[in-house]
Order: structure tokens, then C-alpha cells, then sequence
């Protein structure tokens, strides 16, 4: 179980991928506080919403997905997950390196994102 009152931002240059978390996330409870087209919006969003998560593309334009765990991560706490078509393991390490809590690959199932999310918050 996820706690309450959770918030998240997602940001995808995709609408069909922004909308298919957004309804995933919200499914599960989880409030979009926000959604972002582009790697910068989604920092910008984070740092003036202050959310919980942030459920972000890896390809992004102004901003790939990486560089934006890099610069949310060391500004604030949050739960970071990238969502991307890419398999790259290299990527995906580099990802986690940069401060994300998971990598998942695309399309999303939403019992991935939702045992994702419990795992990240602790529950069973």
C-alpha cells in the first residue's frame, strides 16, 4: 500500500505516454501535481511543486532525462523513476548512478509501476 496523499509530476515528450502514467498514477491515488513536455519543464515543475515523485522519459528535448535526475536529485528528496524504449543497461546504470530509484522500460504495465512504487516506499 502507498502512503496517502502522495504527488507526483510527469513529464514525457509523448502525450499518449504522459497521459497513460497520469492514468496509472492516479489509479494508485497519486495525485499529478503536474505534467512536463521537456526535461525542463520537469525541473522546473519539481523545484516550484516540491512533489513526492517524479515519473520521467529518458529522451526528452532541452533536457534528456538523466541531466534531469542529476539536477531534481540534488536540489530535493524525491522518488525518481525513468520510464524509456531505450534497453541500453549502460544507460539504465548511468540512470541509477545519477540518483534515479528505478528504470523501467516502455510501455509501461501498470502492475510494474505500481509494485515499483510500493517497493519504493516500503510496503509489501
Amino acid at each position: 500500500m502507498l502512503p496517502p496523499n502522495l504527488r507526483a509530476v510527469v513529464a514525457d515528450d509523448s502525450a499518449v505516454s504522459r497521459y497513460h502514467v497520469g492514468q496509472i498514477l492516479g489509479g494508485l491515488g497519486i495525485e499529478i501535481a503536474a505534467y512536463a513536455r521537456d526535461g525542463v519543464e520537469a525541473v522546473q515543475q519539481c523545484l516550484k511543486l516540491r512533489p513526492d515523485l517524479l515519473v520521467s522519459d529518458l529522451v526528452m528535448p532541452k533536457l534528456m532525462g538523466i541531466d534531469v535526475v542529476r539536477l531534481v536529485r540534488t536540489r530535493m528528496d524525491i522518488k525518481i523513476v525513468i520510464i524509456t524504449s531505450h534497453c541500453d543497461q549502460t544507460m539504465h546504470n548511468r540512470c541509477m548512478a545519477m540518483g534515479a530509484s528505478q528504470v523501467l522500460i516502455k510501455p509501461v504495465a501498470e502492475s510494474d509501476l505500481k509494485k515499483t512504487l510500493t517497493s519504493l516506499w516500503g510496503s509489501p
